[in-house]
């Protein structure tokens, strides 16, 4: 049996993800959960140019990655200025906590803002454990991770650590 997404129903992550379940079930033996996802969504692959360009209309200067290796590539070359990275859990190729592991060898002073759509609490605890509290939930709006981003620059002109308040 395959469950189709209904309409108007928005919670849960195989909805939020477009994805769909088949679900295979026996009387007295039991049933079987398939879940299937869509691997990288369109839309997921244009946000990091949609942000670049938002926040560069804003007056920064922006680079993205469009995976987690490039991101890592970018990160660890220190002849770049880099003062702040907005950086997705999820991404194809390096996960956001790979990436983190990355900035905080390579750029221990750079501020870190993680967004993610949804985070387990072993992940959180990973994130913190390397430091990172800063952490914005999907779907946010631009104004929100503006706001925060901004946050973490005053503090890192203030002198601050570099993680700031969870969110």
């Amino acid at each position: 049996m395959i469950v189709p997404v209904r309409e108007g129903r928005r919670d849960g992550i195989v909805v939020s993800h477009h994805g769909y379940l088949d679900i295979d079930s026996t009387p007295g033996t039991g049933s079987t959960f398939h879940i299937f996802l869509p691997l990288a969504p369109r839309a997921q692959l244009a946000v990091p140019a949609v942000l670049a360009s938002a926040f560069s209309r804003k007056g920064y200067r922006t680079e993205h990655a469009s995976s987690g290796i490039e991101a890592i590539e970018k990160v660890s070359d220190v002849s770049r200025r880099i003062d702040a990275v907005i950086l997705d859990l999820n991404m194809p190729g390096a996960s956001g906590l790979d990436v983190l592991k990355i900035i905080r060898v390579c750029r221990p002073t750079v501020r870190v803002m993680v967004t993610s759509g949804h985070i387990t609490p072993e992940s959180r605890r990973q994130f913190e454990q390397l430091g990172q509290h800063v952490i914005v939930q999907k779907p946010y709006r631009l104004d929100q991770l503006g706001r925060q981003l901004r946050t973490l620059l005053d503090g890192a002109a203030a002198g601050g650590e570099p993680a700031g308040p969870t969110s």
